[in-house]
């Protein structure tokens, strides 16, 4: 809310509609979100691709209908079911993961306006977002970020570049490839591939403890980087 006041109150001449501010609630994220789409997609007629959502992210649809924005929703739309009929908004109910799937919703519908932006409030479009756009030559994230911080082997290799934040890692795809890694670093952190929210994270400072890891990982595809001592840092930011 403290971000969202403030950010409200430097651009307050540049928000079309302020009814967004009504969306400071949830979570906390959702507000800082809105009015950022207040700001940079106050085009009335546009059309936007939302990807997942629903429940108490129907803010962000909501925000987009009162800017005048076209919305095309891909994800549970049994979530949105209040926007049936709406003209400003046509719900596909597909696997928002599936790119392909996605792709073929929006290329079958009736009367498909040209698409201006595709954006993702979830961890699991992101990448189907990024794809999306590129196929349709709208407006995203870019897909090598997207890919790069979703891919945590692929972020381990970039951040080797830099002397001070490269760190031995290994892709694990077995036990075996985990316990040798350990033999050579002891203490280390194991966590999937791909993942998010801390899921499936955990520190080893034994050889069972590698072993019981592996028994209920929740992948198959996981890395290992050696552990570090000393103050953790957590930076939150806004693109």
């Amino acid at each position: 809310p403290t971000q969202a006041a403030r950010y409200f109150s430097e651009h307050r001449s540049d928000l079309v509609n302020t009814d967004a501010i009504a969306c400071a609630d949830q979570d906390g994220s959702g507000p800082v979100r809105s009015l950022i789409m207040e700001k940079d997609l106050m085009y009335n007629n546009k059309h936007v691709v939302i990807l997942g959502g629903g429940d108490v992210r129907t803010c962000e649809v909501d925000a987009a209908v009162k800017l005048g924005l076209q919305v095309s929703y891909l994800g549970d739309a049994t979530l949105l079911s209040h926007y049936i009929g709406h003209p400003q908004v046509t719900l596909y109910d597909v696997d928002m993961t599936n790119t392909e799937l996605c792709l073929a919703a929006l290329k079958n519908a009736t009367v498909q306006p040209d698409i201006d932006a595709v954006v993702s409030f979830t961890e699991n479009g992101l990448l189907t977002a990024s794809a999306l756009a590129k196929k349709l030559r709208a407006n995203a994230n870019a897909l090598f970020p997207v890919i790069h911080t979703k891919d945590k082997t692929r972020m381990r290799a970039l951040l080797q570049q830099d002397a001070l934040l490269a760190l031995p890692f290994k892709h694990c795809n077995s036990v075996t490839d985990a316990l040798e890694f350990f033999q050579q670093h002891q203490s280390a952190i194991l966590k999937p591939v791909y993942g998010a929210g801390s899921i499936g994270v955990s520190k080893v400072t034994t050889e069972q403890d590698v072993i019981d890891y592996f028994q209920t990982a929740p992948s198959t595809a996981v890395l290992m980087e050696k552990f570090v001592e000393g103050e953790e840092y957590s930076v939150e930011s806004l693109s």
